[in-house]
């Protein structure tokens, strides 16, 4: 498969603070590559060097065959965090607007089929500033696809957008034709929809991009035992070598093949479950995968 876009050791700082830090990955046409990290971890200035917005101090960013050496040359769509729109013109306006400095030509069967996909029917006739956040969000998705781009970047562009809606425009803001590279903090979208995962954590790159299937394999077994913490239970955790991390007052335990033996700590799990990608980020950050 093609690479469309390859960064190696990515680095940048900003006011003698280091954002990212030897970041690299490789970007295949068709991959649905997600940027994965807590906040301030380096998620948007790496998708703004990508974008062409800002430039790296060092390392190299380079597009493949097929495509131009620098984003803005190509076929691309981009949905900021808090993507500023043009608050006075109407849905209906901004969508010709937009169409128009895309050179598109957009008639009024395409408009109206847009407009039902994004669920913006009603909302068309209104001016963007009396939307609400998620039909702003709404509007920036449509408005990012309305050219057909070759490469789509979102910056948390589904924070605002309920999970049905989602599931229904995914599919067609992400053909399996289309390059997507985007930020999210919902795991479940992460592990249906992303072909590969880059954790990101204090601008440091944690382990290699693998498959949402890959992460998961890192860790011996499918099931997490979650516990009430206490030092007593840690020491006994850390005494019998088990896989864990605490999240407040509860501590996680991977046990793998060893499941039976958790019977002899004398205390009941509060749940049982299948380990998540969220497990994978809390224990590479951790350092104990």
């Amino acid at each position: 498969m093609k690479s469309s876009i390859v960064f190696k050791n990515i680095e940048y700082k900003a006011n003698g603070l280091t954002i990212l830090s030897n970041v690299s990955g490789v970007v295949e046409v068709g991959d649905k590559y997600a940027i994965v990290g807590d906040n301030g971890s380096g998620k948007s200035t790496l998708l703004e060097i990508l974008l062409g917005d800002l430039t790296q101090q060092s390392g190299e960013l380079n597009f493949g065959t097929g495509w131009a050496r620098k984003i803005k040359s190509c076929r691309f769509g981009v949905v900021y965090d808090n993507m500023p729109l043009f608050p006075q013109l109407k849905v209906s306006e901004i969508l010709t607007f937009i169409s128009s400095l895309h050179k598109v030509r957009i008639g009024k069967a395409e408009r109206n089929e847009l407009l039902s996909q994004f669920d913006l029917e009603v909302q068309s006739r209104r001016k963007i500033k009396v939307l609400s956040s998620g039909e702003r969000q709404r509007v920036a998705l449509m408005l990012s696809v309305v050219h057909n781009p070759d490469l789509l970047i979102l910056d948390e562009a589904f924070s605002n957008i309920d999970p049905i809606f989602f599931e229904k425009i995914w599919g067609y803001i992400a053909p399996p034709s289309r390059t997507v590279v985007f930020t999210s903090h919902n795991w479940s979208t992460l592990m249906h929809h992303a072909t590969k995962v880059l954790f990101l954590h204090r601008g440091q790159q944690l382990g290699t991009q693998l498959s949402p299937e890959e992460h998961l394999s890192r860790v011996p077994g499918v099931k997490k035992f979650v516990f009430l913490y206490t030092e007593g239970l840690e020491q006994r955790l850390k005494e019998e070598k088990f896989l864990t991390y605490r999240l407040e007052d509860k501590v996680c335990v991977f046990p793998g093949d060893r499941a039976e033996m958790l019977e002899t700590l004398g205390v009941a799990a509060l749940l049982v479950g299948t380990i998540e990608l969220k497990d994978i980020y809390i224990l590479s950050k951790e350092g104990k995968i």
